[in-house]
């Protein structure tokens, strides 16, 4: 007993540092950079600091962006990533926004690795070969395209939880209790998914559903009523994980055909086919080095698959195909195959694509496909560890698969370490009343969509007088507006049903750009009324919902956290201190 202890110190010291290695190497560029990386990488740090400018006076989350080109009570919050800048928020009012935010990094990369990392160890790849498919979850093109090409940061984190959502559900599904620890990693990883980014939710949930239901069918003669039981429990975290979002995501759920991009088709409102063209073609994706489709774009963007291991993963393929190899690793390999065949088929050829229903093009871009693409290819080289690890030919196969890999992480440490950066951080955090000056190159309009996708558009086509709000007034919550007699008005607030005004005035409506269109409601011709624009919760369900939503879900898993920790406190009792045998 005395022998073993070692030795799993040594193996948990081994993960642990090739694991802080691997994860230096792709994520220390985010955290010694002084200057901000492409496009929405600036926007987003812009919009943490200003939700932990809020957080630090009222610690509760606003929904609302206040700027002058997004207007005052700009619905940013509301309806993109609002747990995802709260939480990162929070850590901003202790570390600086700034740091706050370069730490979101380390820790997305270290859940995608020690994610894979803990359900390849728990799907038996045994020793230092679990690390291959921690390796390529960092590695894929697209993913660290993500994090320093476009900016595309609450996408980044939501698909950097997936592994490690995957990993603690296969722990609490195999163990004969729940394990806290894994509970409590599902709880997190769920509730950053599911706060941070809309379209990763669906299609995370589509491709763990592809991945879940013909394991169930494989291995069904393995569930037993505790594993039903398990399941159960997996789901229910999951549920009230997803409910700690609802104080955004009910809001966002009713009033979302009201934004402007809201009633369009996500493919079409966004016209960037000059520049998806070439990211999307066999050329680009099948490219076994780093590249980018010049001249389409004038800033690189990687999107490549894992070439290298592809090429092992169709030979294995191949393999298991001639040799006839009938086992349940062998079944799950040629599922995920066809996922992954089908996932290369809605990328590569537009035919298919174009009769994909609506629901399915809110992806946007078909090269976010690529994300789902990595996974499948990281999930058969587990089951291709699993395989060869019987086959005589064992040790030319993991050779093989090391080269791969090697060369995966070298294109992803050189990719990491290239990015061009730009403004400095800085001057991405001052308290001005204007968004960061960051724009997409050659890229057409809308860019900087954050300012305009959530307004919401009126009828009011008139030309009408302005009336304006004090940006940094607005911040406080609510904002002083002097109203003339006459009127109608239009303001510089972003009308949404969550915004009221108080005194002798009232809203009719909004402009085609979403402006507030105000008139008193006691007309004077002798002095201006001072009314005051403010968010309300009063008047709108939804955000009363989803806030009543959210706080049940945060006491039962808080309940539940409690009624745990005494039953293991108790376990733990009862073994220090074994009833005694009766004489």
């Amino acid at each position: 007993m005395t022998s073993s202890r070692p030795l799993l110190d040594r193996r948990l010291l081994a993960d642990v540092a090739i694991g802080v290695l691997v994860i230096a190497l792709l994520a220390l560029p985010a955290v010694l950079s002084t200057h901000a990386f492409f496009g929405d990488w600036g926007n987003h740090l812009h919009l943490v600091d200003q939700q932990a400018r809020w957080v630090r006076h009222h610690f509760f989350p606003t929904y609302f962006l206040h700027s002058t080109q997004s207007g005052a009570f700009y619905p940013q919050y509301m309806f993109y990533g609002g747990s995802l800048y709260t939480v990162t928020g929070w850590l901003g009012v202790p570390l600086g926004s700034a740091n706050a935010f370069r730490l979101t990094f380390v820790m997305a990369f270290g859940a995608c690795y020690f994610g894979t990392l803990w359900a390849a160890r728990q799907l038996r790849v045994l020793g230092l070969l679990a690390h291959i498919p921690a390796i390529l979850a960092v590695s894929g093109a697209y993913f660290l395209s993500k994090a320093y090409y476009d900016g595309g940061w609450p996408e980044f984190v939501a698909v950097s939880m997936i592994p490690l959502i995957v990993a603690a559900a296969l722990s609490i599904v195999r163990s004969k209790r729940v394990p806290l620890l894994s509970a409590i990693l599902l709880v997190v990883g769920t509730f950053l998914l599911t706060g941070a980014h809309n379209i990763t939710v669906e299609y995370g949930a589509l491709f763990l559903i592809a991945l879940t239901m013909p394991a169930l069918i494989v291995y069904r003669r393995m569930i037993t009523r505790t594993v039903v039981t398990r399941i159960a429990v997996v789901g229910a975290l999951v549920g009230l994980a997803t409910g700690l979002n609802a104080w955004f995501l009910v809001p966002l759920v009713r009033y979302a055909h009201l934004t402007r991009i809201g009633p369009h088709s996500a493919s079409t409102f966004y016209k960037f086919d000059g520049l998806t063209r070439g990211l999307e073609s066999w050329r680009n994706v099948f490219s076994p080095l780093r590249t980018y489709p010049a001249p389409a774009t004038s800033t690189p963007f990687y999107v490549q698959a894992p070439v290298y291991v592809l090429i092992w993963v169709a030979c294995l393929g191949a393999f298991l195909l001639i040799r006839r190899r009938r086992s349940k690793k062998a079944a799950m390999y040629a599922v995920l195959t066809v996922v992954l065949g089908a996932l290369l088929t809605f990328l590569l050829w537009q035919g298919v694509w174009d009769v994909v229903p609506d629901v399915f093009k809110a992806i946007q871009f078909r090269y976010r496909l690529h994300s789902y693409i990595n996974y499948a290819v990281v999930g058969l080289v587990i089951l291709g560890l699993l395989v060869v690890a019987a086959s005589r030919r064992a040790r030319a196969w993991i050779v093989a698969l090391l080269l791969a890999t090697g060369m995966s992480l070298g294109l992803a440490t050189w990719q990491a370490w290239s990015a061009p950066t730009y403004l400095k951080v800085g001057e991405l955090v001052q308290s001005d009343d204007n968004l960061p000056p960051i724009s997409f190159a050659n890229c057409p309009d809308p860019c900087r969509s954050y300012d305009s996708d959530y307004r919401m558009p009126g009828e009011f086509v008139t030309p009408l007088t302005r009336l304006h709000v004090d940006i940094s007034h607005a911040r406080t919550g609510s904002a002083e507006i002097r109203i003339p007699a006459g009127g109608p008005y239009r303001t510089n607030v972003a009308w949404s049903p969550v915004l009221e005004v108080t005194g002798r005035a009232r809203i009719i409506g909004a402009t085609p750009k979403g402006w507030a269109v105000i008139v008193p409601t006691s007309p004077s011709a002798d002095s201006a009324s001072v009314v005051r624009a403010r968010f309300t919760s009063k008047v709108t369900r939804p955000v009363v919902v989803g806030r009543v939503v959210s706080i049940t879900a945060a006491v039962l898993l808080l309940a539940w956290l409690l009624v745990a920790i005494i039953s293991r406190t108790r376990r733990q009792r009862h073994v220090g201190h074994p009833i005694p045998a009766s004489p």
